[in-house]
């Protein structure tokens, strides 16, 4: 999380995170927030840290990283497991369960308490409807409409910055994890997340408009 007294950007895992954070700290050398060295406390919702410290940025708008909802499956995935994931996890993600390698490490300072869903972990972040969601697919893009009347930059400038952050990570994200049906599944048993999807993305890109 990093937040300025205009806006605040939420960390949602798994969505170009990463790069996202990189960008606004050199646009905006004095943001505020969790940065590095990594910290799960990164990915804190808005009513989380205000629990936690007393700041309170509801008033801010609302910057948000999303993704397609088989490709968050996967990259979680593989993040969780590695390149071999267990069946038995692949099944219960394409029946819309939020699963962990290591769930009380995931959960030991409260971060995602009684969140067992994607839809729910979806919902986590979605206490305040974001004012721009930054789509990984679009990144650069999306970053560029957020951020242009708060700084002076070019778009050029930011598509370039945000080039790449779709393969950032050290895993493998090529291993198939995701049969065609158990895709049909998750989109089947994730409607808040299929119809947002459907909602921010072009009908040939959006799983959830089908």
């Amino acid at each position: 999380m990093l937040y300025t007294d205009k806006f605040v950007w939420l960390h949602f895992g798994k969505t170009g995170g990463t790069t996202t954070c990189d960008i606004l700290i050199t646009l905006f050398p004095q943001i505020e927030g969790v940065r590095e060295p990594y910290n799960v406390l990164q990915h804190e919702s808005l009513s989380a840290l205000k629990t936690r410290t007393g700041i309170d940025l509801s008033d801010r708008d609302v910057f948000l990283g999303f993704r397609r909802l088989a490709g968050w499956a996967v990259s979680h995935l593989h993040h969780q497991f590695g390149q071999e994931v267990p069946r038995e996890m692949i099944e219960r993600t394409a029946a819309g369960e939020l699963v962990f390698a290591d769930e009380s490490a995931a959960r030991k300072i409260g971060l995602f308490e009684g969140i067992t869903t994607l839809d729910g972990i979806l919902g986590y972040f979605l206490e305040k409807e974001p004012r721009h969601y930054l789509r990984l697919e679009h990144l650069g893009q999306d970053l560029y409409a957020a951020v242009k009347d708060h700084v002076k930059v070019r778009p050029e400038q930011v598509q370039g910055m945000a080039g790449g952050a779709l393969n950032r990570g050290k895993y493998n994200r090529r291993v198939p994890t995701l049969t065609e049906g158990e895709i049909t599944e998750l989109y089947r048993n994730c409607p808040r997340w299929a119809g947002l999807e459907a909602r921010l993305y072009d009908p040939a890109e959006a799983r959830g408009a089908a």
